[in-house]
């Protein structure tokens, strides 16, 4: 009987098989998973307060640099030149020939004039400039170029006075449109 077993399987190896099963691929897979989250969780948490402090900084550079251009004097520029375009907007808006008659205007305003304002009266039909020129000379040019354009049904020279501040001719004409 040499091959008789007194200690049959089952009996004292039910222990070791608990142990192993405690300690198995399963329970190692679930125990790194837990630790990747959890180290996922501190990397997100760090990340947060990191672009926190990033955007913060990136909003005060801002503050800065806008701070610095309203005091500027180009930015006053462009604030009113922004302004004046938009009345010139509102203005062509309700005037939509406007555009049309500042067009004959710039076709018959002589090199030597400068303009120095332009109203318009529309009830009336009638344009009204103020112009600046060296001489008489130039204003009788002004007002020859208005008659000769074939533009205005009729122009009527007014009162002229001499412009100290800029060392020129200051005079009015009225434009009646066609």
């Amino acid at each position: 009987m040499t091959n008789i077993n007194l200690n049959p399987k089952g009996l004292g190896s039910e222990n070791k098989a608990e142990k192993i099963k405690l300690f198995s691929k399963g329970f190692i897979i679930i125990f790194l998973i837990l630790i990747l989250i959890v180290a996922l969780y501190v990397v997100l948490l760090f990340g947060k307060t990191y672009l926190a402090r990033q955007v913060k900084s990136v909003a005060e550079e801002q503050k800065n640099m806008l701070d610095s251009l309203v005091g500027n004097e180009k930015s006053i520029n462009v604030v009113d030149f922004q302004r004046r375009t938009e009345v010139a907007k509102s203005f062509l808006g309700e005037n939509q020939n406007m555009a049309e008659y500042l067009g004959y205007l710039e076709q018959t305003v002589i090199p030597k004039v400068k303009l120095k304002e332009v109203s318009f009266n529309k009830e009336e039909k009638m344009i009204t400039v103020a112009c600046l020129a060296d001489g008489y000379r130039f204003v009788a040019t002004q007002i020859l170029s208005f008659k000769n354009s074939g533009f205005f049904a009729s122009v009527i020279g007014g009162e002229n006075n001499f412009n100290e501040e800029e060392n020129k001719i200051e005079f009015m004409v009225k434009l009646k449109l066609k």
